[in-house]
């Protein structure tokens, strides 16, 4: 079944799906696409922004192909 949400809600679902170290960086980033805050990335945010990314791409490469 293909389920088609829009873009900004896509990462209030990935969020809560997150492992709890990741889930400050992606919440982040969705205020930053949203207009709600400034593109500021110090102290924990800067320094989990790479293990997030990473995470995230290894968990995309996981999933089987369609």
């Amino acid at each position: 079944m293909l389920v088609v949400v829009r873009r900004s809600l896509t990462p209030d679902w990935a969020v809560e799906r997150l492992p709890s170290e990741h889930r400050a960086v992606l919440s982040h980033a969705r205020a930053i696409y949203l207009g709600e805050e400034e593109e500021r990335w110090s102290g924990g945010l800067r320094s989990g922004a790479r293990p997030c990314a990473d995470f995230l791409v290894d968990a995309i490469g996981q999933q089987p192909l369609r």
